[in-house]
């Protein structure tokens, strides 16, 4: 087991930051709820907390005063689920306004407690809580954007990862390559072997096509037969066509002894993108678009739409 890390305490009023570090530090024993820690690092501004989230891994928390002199409320607070998002956040008000606490929840809180009633054993319930309720937030964002089969990332991820590619290449002049895989016949082998032979091949393919890759390049599955490889920055198109061949020979290696009989056969299409003059969506449309009119005598080859 993982020893336990350090609880970030963000306040900025100096009786607030020692009342609540005093009751941290003095969690009640006999309680059925006892959260583990090793200290508390407290800092007064958001600009500090950042730097520590940045720079000293191990947060096993965040308690953080939504009314900080740098922090814009809950601006402060998106700033610290984007600098650590799988850390739980606690957020303090100095009074619990209608609505105050629902926001800070939409903003990325897990807990929202006020300063005048809180205790030892309130602070300690709802971190242990907050480090609950961001693991089930976590099981589920990771069930939504990875394929269940292969554990490649989904549509909406890859879509994701494309925008933020296109704009680093508008931003310093590069250029990006999305690469289409489709295997070709696999509604034929669905039908003479079945499900479980075809989900076999497809975690095959998977791991296949994520061997050959580099570790800043995507692979993901989207549905059915194809994949996709998002090479976000390439050197140049014959770059991009040489790596679709490489994909491309992973996939005709023979497969194992117990899928005897069975091959992957694939057309690879290749398009490139220089900036962010089109959405994520209308590439990945047009990449589709242009797959769709490969004949028979264009499978099997990596092509460029």
């Amino acid at each position: 087991m993982a020893a336990p890390g350090y609880i970030l305490l963000v306040e900025h009023q100096p009786d607030d930051a020692a009342f609540v570090r005093s009751l941290l530090e003095a969690q009640p024993r006999q309680s059925a709820i006892v959260f583990p820690f090793s200290g508390v690092r407290c800092m007064q501004t958001l600009e500090a907390a950042l730097q520590v989230l940045d720079s000293e891994p191990g947060c096993t928390a965040v308690v953080l005063d939504l009314n900080l002199p740098d922090g814009a409320g809950l601006e402060g607070l998106r700033a610290i689920r984007a600098h650590a998002p799988d850390v739980p956040v606690v957020v303090l008000a100095d009074v619990d306004s209608p609505g105050s606490g629902l926001l800070a929840v939409l903003a990325g809180a897990q807990d929202y407690l006020v300063k005048d009633s809180l205790d030892a054993a309130l602070l300690m319930r709802a971190l242990e809580y907050a480090t609950q309720r961001i693991k089930v937030e976590s099981g589920l964002i990771e069930r939504a954007l990875h394929d269940a089969l292969t554990g490649l990332p989904k549509l909406l991820l890859l879509l994701d990862r494309i925008g933020v590619a296109m704009t680093r290449c508008a931003r310093d002049g590069s250029s990006g390559a999305l690469l289409l895989i489709e295997l070709n016949g696999f509604k034929s082998l669905h039908a003479a072997r079945g499900h479980l032979a075809c989900d076999a091949v497809l975690r095959i393919a998977g791991a296949r096509l994520s061997g050959v890759v580099r570790g800043s390049d995507t692979v993901a599955c989207l549905g059915g037969y194809e994949f996709a490889v998002l090479l976000p920055k390439e050197s140049g198109l014959l770059e991009s066509l040489a790596i679709g061949e490489k994909l491309m020979a992973a996939l005709r290696e023979p497969l194992p002894i117990a899928h005897a009989g069975m091959e992957l056969s694939t057309s690879i299409g290749v398009v490139r993108f220089r900036d962010a003059t089109e959405s994520s969506e209308s590439l990945l449309r047009r990449a589709r678009e242009a797959m769709a009119t490969i004949g028979k005598d264009g499978k099997g080859r990596v092509r460029l739409l």
